[in-house]
């Protein structure tokens, strides 16, 4: 005789199912448990820009001397560059060095494979030892510059006259809009005046971030499942009801939680967090078929309680037996605990039977026998 013993009731099946995962679009239940549909459920997310940066370091702080005293001269002398790292190909290094007109050789960033809108941001520490004569002028520039050594755009960043000396630092803080096969150089336009003189400047260091601002995912509106609707229909696939879930933490005064359509009190904003998909975020519809939410409860929670602190348990409320979700400080309330775990040993612990691990299957008789049967008389030997 065998006799099959199968656990039932609500824990069994949240503890059965809490790891099962199913797809919170559908409204079939685990047990075959029809499932009425919220009629405005849905939520529009606004996912902004996703954006990454692509960028190129360059740190120089080797002191390093321009002097010039030769009357009526220009110059265009490089600030020195080093580069720390990069995501360009087209970044250089650049040592300091100084040309009679500008070369865009001398560009750290060196002739862009493409169009690119690029932030230049950091400082430039010079010190000016001397600039003497009426006419002297080095003036610290950005430039944009074409292969033809044309210039497309130029910003100043300071000026400096024979008023001026010591110490100086430059702030750098521009947009710059780098067409391909152009370069960005950094430089002094270095002016000497008719009665000449000498003019000595130290480029003490230079630390230059250059970056790029990369979209991986342009800005769009989605539907999603809000926290809430997420974490009931979980249950529902569970527990085979309509209405076993509760939350007074993640609820909203629009959300019913009985068949008597009563609403949640209080809501708080901070809690409307929704659950979605990838293929949803690209543009995908959430009632396609092709486009599931798939969640286990035990995941679904462990999203939600990394954020919320958040713990359940299972209480009676109207009537039903539900999974009460609110913030863990809640089953605490009033209650004391005692910490004893440093009084007691391995040896004072007890242990119990625990039904939920009692056996499915019971087999009930005897594996043979012989039955023998003397003078009207019968013996059963098992």
């Amino acid at each position: 005789m065998n006799i099959n013993a199968e656990q039932s009731g609500s824990l069994t099946r949240f503890d059965n199912r809490r790891g099962t995962v199913v797809d919170i679009t559908k409204t079939t239940s685990i047990g075959g448990f029809t499932i009425d549909d919220y009629a405005d459920l849905l939520k529009r997310l606004q996912i902004p820009i996703i954006s990454a940066f692509e960028k190129a370091i360059y740190s120089d702080s080797t002191s390093q001397q321009y002097t010039n005293s030769t009357p009526d001269d220009t110059a265009i002398v490089y600030i020195p560059q080093t580069i720390v790292s990069s995501d360009f190909s087209e970044s250089k290094s650049i040592a300091l060095g100084s040309t009679a007109t500008m070369e865009h050789f001398y560009g750290l960033y060196y002739e862009g494979d493409e169009n690119r809108v690029l932030m230049a941001t950091g400082t430039i520490v010079l010190t000016i030892n001397n600039i003497a004569a009426v006419g002297d002028e080095v003036i610290i520039k950005v430039d944009v510059v074409n292969s033809n050594e044309t210039i497309d755009h130029t910003y100043t960043l300071a000026t400096y006259t024979r008023l001026d000396s010591g110490e100086k630092t430059l702030v750098v803080s521009q947009s710059l809009t780098v067409d391909a096969t152009q370069s960005v150089v950094i430089y002094a336009d270095v002016t000497v005046g008719p009665v000449g003189g000498d003019l000595d400047i130290n480029f003490d260091s230079s630390d230059i971030l250059l970056a790029e601002t990369v979209i991986l995912t342009a800005a769009t509106t989605i539907d999603a499942f809000p926290i809430y609707e997420t974490g009931e229909r979980l249950a529902q696939h569970m527990m085979d009801t309509q209405f076993p879930f509760y939350s007074e933490y993640l609820g909203r005064d629009d959300t019913a939680y009985n068949l008597n359509g009563d609403f949640y009190a209080t809501e708080n904003q901070l809690r409307f967090m929704s659950f979605t998909s990838g293929l949803a975020i690209r543009g995908e519809l959430i009632t396609e078929d092709n486009n599931p939410i798939s969640l286990s409860w035990d995941k679904w929670f462990q999203a939600v309680t990394s954020m919320y602190n958040l713990g359940y348990t299972f209480e009676t409320i109207d009537s039903f037996l539900r999974i009460r979700v609110e913030e863990y400080a809640f089953f605490f309330e009033d209650v004391e605990v005692l910490d004893i775990s440093g009084r007691i040993s391995s040896y004072d612990i007890e242990t119990e039977a625990m039904p939920e691990l009692a056996y499915l299957n019971i087999k009930s008789g005897y594996k043979s026998f012989d039955y023998e049967a003397v003078n009207e008389g019968a013996n059963i030997i098992l």
